[in-house]
């Protein structure tokens, strides 16, 4: 299973390249994070002692490592399951966790803490900005593809993608949309609540079509929580067309709970270090 995901890992990140640095070009007027005033240093975050804030500016950074940290202590455990159905799960998790490893790019684009910073990512080449304004962080990103993406995508589709962090409330929030023309035709969020030690874990993903060339759906949901010592994930579909607008999750919030109205496909449960499968 770590292999599995090493490679998944491996090949989003080519991905990300072949789809962004070597074939796009900026979007100009198309950001849509919320701006502050240029220059200048930001209001600190909430960096407490002993909180998941290490670095004022690097917040984003903080919050992926911490979310990262979280959710390897069931490595172990879940790596035992040698189900074909339970790798295929799995793997759907680690693609929804991606642009929550991926986002502390945008923490690169300036070495200082600023309350505005905009730039060229690494990896995607998109053209970034992070602003930060008190304890909330906003950022976001545009290409255009010039050339057909190994994923699926066409030369000419618009990629936006933008998101916030709310370092005094804990809450992260990610929106990824590809237009082709005139139409959606892949729209994914994801909402990420954490308080004390768990933290509640959204992931919606709707494309146009909603199946690939094989025939497997495209059209995926995961919902999850855990906290130092139970996990358990649900992996879904769903027909929601790319408008869709996902419902709300708080800390509160139970995996059965947020797949109301989806198939459920997959649930993965921790306890106790053991891991359990079952097909849903």
């Amino acid at each position: 299973m770590k292999k599995a995901i090493a490679l998944l890992t491996v090949l989003f990140c080519i991905t990300a390249v072949l789809s962004g640095c070597g074939g796009a070009k900026r979007v100009e007027g198309t950001s849509f994070g919320t701006a502050v005033e240029s220059g200048g240093v930001a209001a600190p975050a909430n960096n407490q002692a002993g909180g998941i804030y290490k670095t004022p500016g690097n917040e984003l950074t903080d919050f992926s490592n911490a979310f990262q940290s979280a959710v390897s202590v069931f490595e172990e455990a879940t790596n035992g399951l040698e189900d074909f159905d339970a790798l295929t799960t799995q793997l759907s998790v680690v693609s929804a966790y991606m642009p929550v490893y991926t986002v502390a790019m945008y923490d690169l684009l300036d070495s200082a803490d600023k309350a505005h910073e905009e730039g060229t990512l690494m990896l995607s080449g998109y053209e970034a900005v992070r602003d930060k304004a008190g304890t909330e962080i906003t950022f976001s990103g545009n290409a255009v593809l010039e050339e057909d993406s190994p994923t699926g995508a066409k030369a000419g589709d618009k990629l936006e993608e933008s998101g916030s962090l709310n370092t005094e409330t804990n809450t992260f929030t990610y929106l990824s949309t590809a237009t082709r023309g005139e139409s959606v035709v892949s729209r994914s969020a994801i909402q990420i609540c954490m308080s004390g030690d768990t933290w509640v874990f959204q992931y919606i993903a709707s494309n146009n079509p909603a199946q690939d060339e094989r025939g497997n759906n495209l059209n995926v949901a995961v919902f999850e929580r855990f906290n130092q010592t139970e996990q358990e994930t649900i992996v879904a579909t769903h027909t929601l067309p790319t408008d869709f607008t996902p419902a709300a999750i708080s800390a509160d919030s139970a995996p059965d709970q947020m797949a109301e109205g989806f198939t459920g496909t997959g649930r993965i449960t921790v306890q106790s270090n053991e891991a359990a499968y079952q097909s849903l």
